[in-house]
This record gives C-alpha cells, structure tokens and sequence, in this order.
C-alpha cells in the first residue's frame, strides 16, 4: 500500500480475469452496479473520474462487468500463454 492506504497503480486496474484501460472509462458505473461481489470502485478526483479495481481477490470471472461496459475500458486478462481466461 501507499500513501493514503491507496493500492498500487498496477492491483486498481486488473484482477486474475480482467484488466481496466481507465483512459477509455467513461464513468458511466455499470461496472460497480453489476458486480455481485464488489470488485469494482469510484475515482474520481476533480475532472479525472474512472472505475478501479479495488477488490481485485474477490473477482470471479464471471464476466458481467465485462459484458456490460459500453466504452471498452474493460477486457478479458490474458494469461502467460495469451489465451482468455474468462
């Protein structure tokens, strides 16, 4: 952790199945209002407003977030070989 108990950049934008690009998030929240198990959060600091991953252990792949995020900012995460995992 850092400064202000806030996590490192690279844990707020993926978790083992999905992976934030937060400069397509357009912060419209159906990430966060979809997820059963609170993976996802609010940031929003003045003009700069994107979702984060904030419970990145508890994601289960499920893919709700993914199917319903209309600008992209949401992608499946790749393993080591390249292949989806979701």
């Amino acid at each position: 952790m850092s400064f202000f108990g806030f996590l490192s950049h690279t844990s707020r934008v993926a978790t083992p199945y999905v992976t934030l690009d937060r400069s397509r998030c357009e912060a419209c929240w159906r990430c966060i209002e979809v997820c059963r198990t609170a993976v996802m959060g609010k940031a929003g600091f003045g003009p700069h407003r994107h979702a984060v991953v904030v419970d990145a252990a508890a994601c289960t792949g499920c893919g709700r977030c993914l199917n319903e995020c209309p600008s992209g900012a949401l992608r499946t995460a790749k393993t080591a070989t390249g292949a989806a995992t979701v």
